[in-house]
C-alpha cells in the first residue's frame, strides 16, 4: 500500500477494495506495456517479506461517466480475473469481449429462475459400465439447458455463473428429484435396480437442509439411499474439510454410497483419503487419458488402484474414448468405466432403451452385476489349501474383512485368477498342494502380470528349506503350520500393509526420476539409467532436442499452452523411438533422447530430421511457430554422461545458426548436418 501511494502521489487516488485487492484512479497514459508491470513486479519482490508475489493488474478504461464507480472496480476485477494463472502475463485491459460475457452473464441470470419453473433443464445419464463384462452398472447425472430461444447450452458456460451466485443448490435439488422419480419408474417397469450418481457441490454442502431433503425425496420415490450416489470434489474438501467430513460421515450412516469425483484433478490428497469415509473414487477424466498414455511401468495408476483395494474402495474411471484406454484400465483392476467408448450422455428416454435391453437379455447373473453397494463390496481372498477343515477353520476368522473363496488344487488356483485376478486382494498358498504341486504354482504367479501386485502367503508344515525356496521365489510371506487363525490374521494385515507401502515407495521412487508434466525421465533419471547402460549397448547415438520458441508460446497464448506442446513432443518422441530407447526431459524447452545399438550416421541425423518435421506437420504451431533443432553426439561409453552431453550441445549451437529446425551431427574434426526440408518450408 506504501509503494503504491508513493509511486502515485498527487496524480492519483488509491484504495484498498479487500484482502490482497488495490485500486487505483489515475490519468490514463498512451498505453499499457507489460515492461512496465513486470519491472513493477519486480520491486515489490523487492520488499520485506514480499517474495515471489505476483502481482496482476486489471484496467477499466473510463468513458462513460455515468457507470458507477463499483461497476468500474469490477470491470478492472474481471479484466485481472483473465490473465490469473498465466506465466509472463502481468496486465489486461477491459474491452468488449469482457462486456459482452457479463451481458450473457446478466442474461442467463435473468432467465435461470423461470428456466426451472419451465423444465428447461433436462436430465442427461451417461451409462457406467462394469469393466469386468462390459455390463450397464449404473449411471451419472448431469443437466442440460434446453433454452426455448438460445438452444442448448453448454453446462460449461452456466454451471460456474450458478455457483458462484448460488442458485446451484436449486439446480442440484431438482436433479436430485428428477434422477429418483426416473428410477422410482423403472422399478415399477421391474428394470433391475441400478443407482444413479448425482452430483454435490460445495454450496450444497453448507445447507443446513440438504440430509432433510434428500431423505424426505427418497421417502417420496420409495428408494433406498444406496440407489442414489453422491458425487463430492476434491476440491470442496480442500476448501473446509471438517465441514466436509460431519455431514459426509451423517450421509453414509444414513446409507448413501459417497463418491468422490475427480480425484487426480489436481487437489489430490492421500491424508484426504484416509479422513473423508468413501465408497466409491472416481478418476479424473484428464487424469485418465494422461495416465494410461505413458508406459505400463511410469505413472502412478496402478498404486492408486492399489491403495483403492487396500482401502475397499471401488473405482470408477471417467472418460475412456479409447480400446487401449479400456484394456490399461482393465489390466490394473478398475471397477467400472464410463466415456464415449461405450456411451455418450443421453436423455433418459435412451438410457432407458439400454436398461431395457440389458433387462430383456439379463439372467440372474446380469442382475447381480449392478454398482455394488458397500456392504458387498468386500475384499476378496483367494485360500488355497487341500486340508477342507483348515480352509473353514480360517475362513471364520479372515471372513470379518474378506469375502474367502477356497479352492482345494494348484489347478483352480490358476483357473480362478484367470477369471478373478482384478478382484483379489490376497492369496494364501499351501505348498502342499496337488496338481500341480503348490511350489510350481508359486513359480508360475511370479511370471504372470495380471497377479504381480497381489501379495502371497505361503503356508506349509515347519521345514527351513521350504520357507526359504518360497520366499526365494517370491513369495511375501511364510506361515508355518499349524498356526491359530488369529495369528495368520495378523499375518494378513501385516502382509497387506506392506505390500501397500512397497508398492507406495516404488512409486515415490520412479516419480523422483519423472519428469511431473510429461512422464519422461529427469536429469536424475537420465544419470541414473545412463550409468546402468553396458558396453552391449554401444554404440549410442545422443540426441539433444530444443523447441524453439517456447517462451514466446508462453508469453503469447499462456503457460498451458506452452506445456500441452511439451506434452505434444514428448508423445512425439515416445512414438518415433524405440520401447528400448531411453527418453528425458532436462530443462523447460530441452528433451535427450539415447538411441542403443546405432552405429549408422547418416541414418541418426535422418531420424532427427524425420522428427522435426513431424513435429511441424502434426499442425500444433499454428498460433505461434514453434519448431525444433537437434544436435546429435555419436558415444561409445568411453566418456561421462557429461562430456557427451556437451558434445551435443556444441552441435545442437551450430544446428541454431542462420535458421531453426536444423539437425546437427558431432564429429572431431567438425560438426555436419544435412539440413531437413522442414527449412525450406
Amino acid at each position: 500500500a506504501e509503494m503504491i501511494q508513493e509511486k502515485i502521489g498527487e496524480r492519483g487516488i488509491c484504495g484498498r477494495l479487500s484482502a490482497d485487492q488495490f485500486a487505483c484512479l489515475i490519468r490514463r497514459p498512451q498505453a499499457y506495456p507489460q515492461e512496465y508491470f513486470i519491472h513493477a513486479n519486480s520491486e515489490i519482490n523487492t520488499l520485506a517479506n514480499m517474495q515471489n508475489v505476483v502481482v496482476k493488474w486489471g484496467v477499466y478504461v473510463i468513458r462513460d461517466k455515468q457507470v458507477s464507480v463499483e461497476q468500474m472496480c469490477d470491470r478492472a476485477l474481471l479484466a485481472v480475473r483473465r490473465i490469473k494463472g498465466q506465466y509472463n502475463n502481468y496486465v489486461a485491459a477491459y474491452d468488449d469481449t469482457l462486456r459482452n460475457k457479463l451481458l450473457r452473464e446478466q442474461a442467463i441470470t435473468d432467465s435461470m429462475e423461470a428456466a426451472l419453473k419451465e423444465r428447461q433443464f433436462v436430465i442427461y445419464l451417461q451409462p457406467k459400465f462394469q469393466i469386468k463384462d462390459d455390463q450397464l452398472a449404473g449411471a451419472e447425472a448431469l443437466v442440460r439447458w434446453n433454452h426455448p430461444q438460445w438452444g442448448f447450452q453448454s453446462p460449461a458456460e452456466f454451471i460456474p455463473l450458478f455457483e458462484r451466485n448460488g442458485f446451484i443448490t436449486k439446480l442440484d435439488q431438482y436433479v436430485w428429484e428428477q434422477s429418483c422419480a426416473e428410477l422410482h419408474r423403472w422399478d415399477q417397469a421391474g428394470y433391475p435396480q441400478i443407482s444413479v450418481s448425482v452430483n454435490v457441490s460445495r454450496a450444497d454442502i453448507y445447507n443446513s437442509d440438504l440430509i432433510d431433503f434428500l431423505t424426505r425425496i427418497l421417502k417420496k420415490y420409495e428408494l433406498q439411499p444406496s440407489r442414489l450416489h453422491l458425487e463430492i470434489t476434491e476440491s470442496a474438501y480442500t476448501e473446509n474439510p471438517g465441514q466436509i467430513i460431519a455431514t459426509v460421515e451423517q450421509l453414509r450412516t444414513l446409507g448413501f454410497v459417497i463418491e468422490m469425483d475427480d480425484f487426480g484433478s489436481g487437489y489430490s490428497s492421500l491424508n484426504m483419503l484416509n479422513q473423508l469415509p468413501l465408497d466409491i473414487l472416481k478418476l479424473d477424466m484428464k487424469f485418465i487419458q494422461n495416465e494410461t498414455a505413458k508406459p505400463t511401468n511410469q505413472g502412478i495408476l496402478r498404486f492408486i488402484m492399489s491403495l483403492a483395494r487396500w482401502m475397499n474402495l471401488s473405482v470408477v474411471a471417467e472418460g475412456v474414448e479409447t480400446r487401449e484406454q479400456l484394456e490399461r484400465l482393465r489390466e490394473t483392476g478398475c471397477d467400472y468405466v464410463q466415456g464415449y467408448y461405450f456411451a455418450r450422455p443421453m436423455p433418459c428416454e435412451e438410457f432407458e432403451k439400454l436398461l431395457r435391453k440389458q433387462h430383456e437379455q439379463a439372467s440372474k447373473k446380469s442382475l447381480e452385476n449392478s454398482l455394488p453397494l458397500p456392504d458387498q463390496q468386500k475384499p476378496m481372498l483367494l485360500l488355497a489349501d487341500g486340508d477342507i477343515r483348515y480352509c473353514e477353520e480360517m475362513r471364520g476368522v479372515l471372513s470379518q474383512q474378506y469375502l474367502v473363496q477356497c479352492v482345494s488344487d494348484g489347478q483352480s488356483v490358476l483357473q480362478y485368477l484367470d477369471m478373478y485376478a482384478n478382484q483379489i486382494r490376497l492369496i494364501i498358498l499351501s505348498l502342499d498342494l496337488k496338481d500341480p504341486e503348490g511350489i510350481d504354482v508359486l513359480k508360475t504367479l511370479q511370471h504372470r502380470i495380471e497377479v504381480r501386485d497381489i501379495p502371497i502367503i505361503a503356508t506349509g508344515y515347519w521345514d527351513d528349506q521350504w520357507e526359504e525356496a518360497a520366499l526365494d521365489i517370491g513369495a511375501d510371506d511364510f506361515a508355518g503350520k499349524p498356526h491359530t487363525p488369529m495369528s495368520l490374521w495378523k499375518r494378513v494385515q501385516r502382509t497387506q500393509s506392506l505390500s501397500v507401502l512397497r508398492q507406495q515407495e516404488q512409486i515415490l521412487r520412479e516419480e523422483a526420476y519423472r519428469d511431473y508434466l510429461t512422464g519422461l525421465l529427469n536429469r536424475r533419471g537420465l544419470s541414473a539409467v545412463c550409468q546402468a547402460l553396458r558396453q552391449d549397448d554401444a554404440p549410442l547415438a545422443l540426441f539433444r532436442f530444443d523447441l524453439d520458441n517456447l517462451k514466446k508460446v508462453n508469453d503469447q497464448l499462456g503457460r498451458d499452452q506452452g506445456d500441452q506442446r511439451i506434452r505434444q513432443f514428448s508423445h512425439l518422441l515416445r512414438s518415433h523411438f524405440r520401447q528400448s530407447d531411453i527418453l528425458a526431459r532436462l530443462g523447460q524447452d530441452e528433451f535427450i533422447v539415447v538411441m542403443k545399438k546405432t552405429a549408422r550416421k547418416e541414418a541418426v541425423v535422418r531420424k532427427g530430421e524425420a522428427l522435426g518435421q513431424a513435429f511441424v506437420e502434426a499442425g500444433w504451431n499454428q498460433d505461434v511457430p514453434l519448431t525444433v533443432s537437434a544436435g546429435i553426439a555419436m558415444w561409445d561409453l568411453s566418456e561421462t554422461l557429461d562430456e557427451v552431453l556437451a558434445r551435443a550441445d556444441s552441435a545442437l549451437k551450430c544446428a541454431k545458426v542462420g535458421c531453426q529446425s536444423r539437425c546437427r551431427l558431432w564429429e572431431e574434426a567438425n560438426v555436419w548436418g544435412i539440413r531437413s526440408e522442414i527449412v525450406k518450408k
